[in-house]
């Protein structure tokens, strides 16, 4: 018997055996997670209903977003299959976070922004942190300025500040994240980053730059001339 005429959900673990887990589906591969479907789908079915449950626009990533109340509510999804998914989406996360960690690297925009990517590009509701740096670029920490709603977030440059100060930093970027994945500043992110500058040189530090995070994709104001 060939692969493709076993049952759908013996596929997978064949298809691993023969040719590695680079060559199953995205739904295999989370059907091999799940091991088993409903009386009346497999478990590569199932895996499928899974990651277009909200639509297929993102596919896999939708993984990311879900809730373990939400995946309760898809049928064949039982409490032990919702912490699962659950569970790889949370260890995915600590796995990107470990390895970028291992290069810690940051004289750039870009540096920058790569380190925190995954930290953000899943957020639903807009968070902002400030990077504190010493004179040489180090990072010597960061600091959770806010966590706003879907489509804002207030944050506050006096505590800002005050943070910068028991880090001993001399240098700030700030980051923060778009949920709609539109990149473009906002005429609030453009006032807030002005304001930051003033605060910064009064109390001597240097805002290097402000970037926002979309998914896979940032836009620095340093890069775009918005901070000198």
């Amino acid at each position: 018997m060939v692969i493709k005429e076993m049952n759908s959900s013996a596929r997978p673990y064949e298809k691993f055996k023969c040719y590695g887990p680079q060559a199953l589906s995205d739904e295999e591969l989370l059907a091999v997670i799940l091991k088993t479907g409903t009386r009346n789908e497999s478990s590569v079915e199932l895996a499928g209903k899974v990651i277009g449950f909200r639509g297929n626009a993102d596919g896999l990533l939708n993984i990311m977003h879900m809730s373990y109340e939400e995946l309760m509510r898809i049928n064949g999804i039982g409490e032990v299959k919702a912490m699962q998914i659950v569970c790889i989406a949370q260890l995915s996360k600590r796995i990107s976070s470990s390895v970028k960690a291992l290069k810690p690297k940051m004289n750039t925009s870009e540096d920058i922004a790569k380190f925190y990517m995954e930290d953000f590009r899943h957020l639903e509701r807009e968070r902002m942190i400030a990077v504190f740096f010493d004179n040489a670029f180090h990072k010597v920490g960061d600091y959770e300025a806010s966590l706003g709603t879907v489509n804002t977030s207030v944050a506050g440059s006096r505590e800002i500040l005050i943070a910068a100060l028991e880090k001993r930093a001399v240098n700030i970027v700030l980051i923060h994240n778009h949920p709609s994945g539109v990149l473009i500043p906002s005429n609030e992110d453009k006032k807030f980053t002005e304001n930051m500058i003033k605060a910064c040189q009064i109390c001597g530090f240097t805002l290097a730059d402000h970037i926002i995070i979309g998914d896979r994709d940032y836009v620095s104001f340093a890069s775009m001339g918005l901070i000198k």
